[in-house]
This record gives structure tokens, sequence and C-alpha cells, in this order.
């Protein structure tokens, strides 16, 4: 930012300096045109070099429209130096046509394609550049046949060649033609102008468009001369294009979030459009403003240029219909484009949806399936194993009878066997009916104190065995919740024996209690345990799934799976939190009876 007003500030300061030395001071005519002609040339030099370092850090049209503004600043500054060497160096008049006048006139005319490529709508089509140059000829055409009427007499009174005259008259209608063609690319209602570095190249050509204009309309009064009030408008054209390279530059090195937010600009004008309607209008108005002074040699003069207008005038309107067709024809494959991909987007989503509909039912019926198997495999398996149970306790009794120690052993390893295989088959079978939907609770009220002095009672073998010491504080407060009685001893059955057995030797399991909003009671379980991670608690409630350091330790892995259920079922709910390392907590809460 600091480099920025640096630049400002010098840029601002060599057009004060040029302004106060040229009004203020009195110099002499050889002075005068030292100090002008160098202002010139530093100002073009200056310029050029600035297009050209943005020229070389852009891309595609940008870096092309860029490259065609710095050429047209070093053709204005080859027609200085040209003046230069006759004025300076020879100390002679430049002469009038000459080298200069091609530099100058090759700037107005690169201007027109630099900006051309710098506009932000950019049509491939053939058509709309056939309608830009039709719009160009229309405007260059109509403002030359208006100054061949406007200035028809004092060029008869000049005495010069025809080439004097023609140069005398393009200057004005190349420049204006260049600026307004320029200000229609960028001056419309579908791309108001708003980019400062637009607004900057514009205004700085307008600016050399007046000071050209009063130039060339001098030379036909042969009152031009160095020193001239118009020359400090040459250098404020530069300034303003060397300020649009300048902002230019400084947008492409600083970051786009850091760019500045452009302004939405009240030059709103539709010149595209308006632009050949006024340059007719303008010939209209010559021809009637001149009507009194028209001769037939100056008719027979602007006849072919008639000509050549009629003929842009048709361009015009060949490229617009052409242009307009082919934008139709585009939109028209656009839709249909559209409503192909649509059409195909449907038949996906459809065959898609009838896939996932056959899976869904597919998984739907190897889950019955599978449901049904199991059901009916426990009940197969069940009884024979009740025969197998009742056969090894006949056993176990003959054998006291007989005081045979090791059959007894044995009868006893039958049963604990044919026990345990029983529970399995039953927790297989609940969560059967629990997935196939078929399972029936009774809900009534359920003293909490009965239920934890069943469960401790059925579980006091496993807490002698690992020594755990059991710490209630909920028993005596005499709660009651609605429940179904076993299947709520089922549910406390299963998180104790879990956290008796995914515990230390002497560990401790620790019983708490808490009203929740008046209307509910949650009870739960900490153990002294290693504690889980957040992996594991996600895998705590699929069937099946047993955590690595619990393969040693019986289970089936879908004890937690049906306390879920059976508690959701309840109209409760089942929580787990965790200290990893030092314990394990795992809630279930339910309504308090009335």
């Amino acid at each position: 930012m600091k480099k920025n007003q640096i630049e400002a500030t010098l840029v601002l300061s060599f057009l004060v300096l040029f302004f106060v030395v040229s009004r203020t001071i009195t110099i002499t005519p050889s002075f005068s045109a030292w100090w002008s002609d160098l202002a010139w040339t530093i100002a073009a030099a200056a310029t050029s070099l600035r297009a050209l370092q943005v020229a070389r850090n852009c891309d595609n049209n940008t870096c092309k429209g860029w490259y065609l503004v710095a050429i047209a600043n070093m053709a204005w500054l080859a027609g200085i130096l040209s003046w230069d060497y006759y004025e300076l160096i020879k100390g002679e008049t430049t002469p009038y046509p000459g080298m200069p006048d091609i530099g100058f006139m090759l700037f107005a005319l690169l201007m027109i394609p630099g900006l051309y490529q710098l506009r932000t709508e950019v049509f491939s089509h053939r058509s709309y550049t056939m309608m830009q140059i039709s719009k160009l000829g229309i405007v260059v055409i109509s403002l030359l046949i208006a100054h061949m009427f406007f200035f028809n007499a004092p060029l008869e009174k000049i005495e010069h060649g025809i080439l004097y005259k023609v140069i005398a008259i393009a200057y004005p209608v190349i420049y204006i033609s260049a600026f307004f063609f320029s200000a229609s690319m960028f001056w419309n209602k579908s791309n108001p102008a708003k980019d400062p570095v637009i607004n900057y190249l514009l205004a700085g050509l307008a600016i050399h468009t007046i000071a050209v204009s009063f130039y060339a309309y001098s030379l036909l009064g042969k009152n031009y001369q160095t020193g001239n009030y118009i020359d400090i408008l040459w250098l404020l054209g530069f300034a303003s294009i060397y300020w649009a390279a300048a902002i230019k530059l400084r947008n492409i090195k600083s970051p786009p979030d850091n760019s500045p937010q452009i302004k939405e600009s009240i030059i709103n004008l539709n010149f595209d459009i308006l632009l050949p309607v006024l340059g007719l209008l303008l010939l209209g108005y010559s021809i009637f403003y001149t009507r009194n002074e028209l001769t037939a040699e100056l008719i027979a003069a602007a006849f072919p240029v008639f000509v050549v207008l009629t003929l842009f005038i048709g361009l015009r309107e060949w490229s617009t219909q052409k242009f307009e067709s082919k934008l139709e024809h585009e939109r028209r494959l656009s839709e249909e484009k559209v409503i192909t991909l649509n059409k195909e987007l449907e038949q996906r989503v459809l065959l898609r949806t009838e896939e996932l509909k056959t899976a869904l039912e597919e998984a739907e019926n190897a889950n019955n399936a599978k449901s049904e198997f199991l059901s009916r495999m426990s009940h197969e398996l069940r009884t024979p194993l009740n025969a197998i149970m009742g056969f090894g306790e006949l056993i176990k009794m003959d054998a006291g009878e007989k005081n045979d120690e090791m059959l007894i052993n044995n009868a006893k390893e039958i049963t604990e066997a044919g026990a345990h295989l029983l529970y399995l088959i039953n927790e297989i079978l609940d969560l059967a009916k629990i997935e196939a939907g078929s399972f029936d609770v009774s809900i009534e009220p359920v003293s909490i104190d009965e239920l934890l002095k069943t469960s401790l009672s059925l579980l006091s073998p496993q807490i002698s065995l690992r020594e755990i010491e059991i710490i209630d504080n909920v028993s005596g407060h005499k709660y009651y919740v609605q429940a179904d009685f076993n299947r709520l001893k089922q549910v406390l059955l299963n998180i104790l024996s879990n956290a008796i057995k995914y515990n230390y030797v002497k560990g401790s399991v620790t019983l708490n209690s808490k009203i929740i909003n008046n209307h509910r009671l949650r009870i739960s379980v900490t153990n002294t345990g290693k504690g889980l991670t957040s992996e594991e608690i996600d895998k705590l409630f699929i069937p099946f799934e047993r955590l690595e350091y619990s393969t040693s330790v019986e289970g089936t892995g879908i004890g937690l799976v049906i306390s879920k259920h059976l508690l959701e079922v309840m109209g409760g709910e089942i929580g787990v939190e965790t200290s990893l390392g030092e314990s394990t907590t795992f809630w279930f809460e339910f309504d308090l009876a009335k």
C-alpha cells in the first residue's frame, strides 16, 4: 500500500509540475518546446513500460489486450520521438503530415482491439465479430460524412494538398470512433461499467480524443503550436492509462481475498445498441444543418462514402440475425441436453430405487428366515438339552446315594454345562423374537429393592469367586418402576454380570440411583475395570460383536443388545460412560410407578 501511495504521489507531482512550469513561468518558445516534448516522451515511455509489465503477468485474452495497449502507447512514443527529432535536434517545424502522425494514428487504432480483448463477455461466434466491425464501420462513416459536411468551408480555404485535409479530418474521426466503440463494449445493461481498470483506460482514451480533436481542428485554422493550453491533456490521458495498468498489476500480485471490492457503477448506458443509432442521428443532423451549403461536388464526393455506410448497415443487420440465430440454436441444444440429462438421471434414480427396494426385501427376507431358523433351532435344541440336564440330575442323585465322588463331579459338570448352554439358547431365542417383533412384556410396578436382592443373590458365586466388593447405594429407598419384573431382572443380571466379569480381582461394583425430571429413575452400575475407548463403545450394541480383550471371557456378544431392546420395549433407555483405565458406568432408567 505504501508503494502505491508513493507511485500515485509521483504521478500527481509530475502533472502539477508540468502545469505550474507551463502556465506560471515566463519561458521562451524554444524552452516551451523542450519542456512539453520531454514531458510527453517521459509519460508515453512510462505508460508503455507499465502496460508491458501487466501484459507479461497476465494470460489468455487479457494478455493479448494489454500487449496491444502497450504497443499502442509505444506507437505514440515513436511518434513523439520523431516529433522531438525535428523540433529539438534539427530545430525545424515538424512536417505535417509526417512520421509522427503515423504513430499518433496507430495509438487509437491499436487501442480498439486492445480494449476489445479485455471485454468480459467473450463470444467465439464469427457473427458477433462481424456485428462489432459493422458497428465500428457505421460510427466511422457517420463521423466522416459529418466532418465532410461541417468542415467543408474551412477545408476549401486551406491551400495544402488533399493529404493534409484527410489527416486533419482522420484524427477526430478515428479517435472519437475508437472511444465510443470501446465504451460501447463495457457500458451497457448486461455489463455495467464497474471495473476501475477499464474505466481508467476509457478515461485515458477519452482525454486523448479531446486533445487530438482540438489539435486537428486547430490544424484547419493553422493556429496550433507547442505550449498550447491542450498540452497537459495528453499527460492526463497517459496518467489515466498508467494508473489503470498500476491497479491491474496490483490486483494480479495481491491475493484474491485481498483484492479491493468493486462498487457498482452509476454508468449503465446501453451504448452497444445506441452507438450506431447515435452515429446515424449525427449524420442526419449534419445533412440538415448544412443543407444550404451542399454542393454538387460535395455530394458527389460523399456518395461513395454513403454506399459504404449502407453496406455496413446491411452487414450489421445480417450479422445480428446470424448471431441471434446462433444463440437460439445453442439455447435449444442446451435445453435438449438438459432434458436428456434429466431423463437419464430419472432413469438412474428409478433403477437405483428398484435395486435398493429389491435389496431391502432380500435383506428383510433373509433376516426373517434367520430369525425363524434360530427360533426353531432353539426349540429343537432345548428339548434334548432338558433331557440331558434331567438325566444329569438323576445321575448326581444316584451318585450321592452311592457316595461316588467322581461320578458326582462328572454329573455336576454335565448339569452346569447344560445350564450354560440353555442360557445361550434362551438369549439367541430372545434376540430372534425381538428382531421378529414378536416379543411381549407385562408392565407392572416393580420393586427395585426386591429386584436387586434377587439379582445379587443369583450372582453371589461370581462375586465370591472374584472377591468383588458390592457397594449398594440403591436398596432401602423403596423405589418402584413401571416394567416387566423378569425382563428387568434379565437386564440387571446382564449388566451386573458384565461389571463383575470385566473387573479386576478384588475390585468393586457401585450401584447408585438418581431421580430424573421427577418421574424417571436412573440406576447406574460402575465397576473398577479398564474402561472403554470410543471405538469400543460404538461396538457395544452390535449383535455378536465382542471386544478384543473380552475373548477370554465367556459370552456371546448379544447380552447388551438384548438388554437395550428389552429396555426400549419397556419404555426405558440405556447408556454408558467411561473413564479409560479407571472405570466404566452403565446406566438405565425407567418411569417411576405411581
